[in-house]
């Protein structure tokens, strides 16, 4: 992974230590952890905010991210496919470690179904490449919601991590 600096959401603060910061928060009772990356062109690069995000039992949920630069993806399907690629990175990192015993609940892409958009082409290759490594895999549909605007305490029709990166892309890509 080329960055491995996570962040809360909102402040910016560096976790670090991430298994310790993951046995915590699962020691706070918290068990359902998505994974959800998007991207934004800006100024002749592409930038990647991955996150896990995570529910917390009192209500509503929380995040921390990871921000990736690239040079400029301006084909669609490859940037989808290298978003999805990240969120699998980071997924992974978690599962492997010995430290806890974190269970990913899905890995959420910002792909969307419907055919009309570009983003669909890697809609296929995306889910076969979750599935096939063994995590369950939630994608944008016409009922999704991926604003925190739309859906601030995350119902059931929303992609809670990409929900988060998508606002983090639309606060830090000026």
């Amino acid at each position: 992974m080329e960055n491995t600096n996570f962040r809360f959401f909102g402040n910016k603060k560096i976790v670090a230590n991430l298994p310790e910061f993951l046995k915590s928060l699962q020691q706070n009772g918290m068990f359902q952890f998505t994974i959800g990356t998007d991207s934004i062109q800006s100024r002749g690069k592409t930038l990647f905010y991955t996150v896990l995000a995570y529910r917390i039992p009192t209500g509503g949920a929380n995040s921390i991210y990871i921000k990736n630069v690239t040079p400029r993806i301006a084909n669609v399907t490859a940037r989808m496919m290298a978003e999805t690629g990240y969120s699998v990175q980071v997924a992974m990192q978690i599962a492997e470690s010995k430290e806890n015993n974190i269970v990913i609940s899905s890995i959420e892409l910002d792909i969307n179904a419907d055919r009309q958009w570009k983003s669909n082409d890697a809609l296929d290759a995306s889910i076969g490449w979750v599935k096939g490594i063994g995590f369950k895999v939630n994608y944008k549909n016409k009922d999704s919601k991926t604003s925190l605007e739309e859906s601030p305490t995350f119902t059931s029709g929303s992609l809670m991590s990409t929900a988060f990166a998508d606002k983090l892309c639309k606060k830090y890509a000026r």
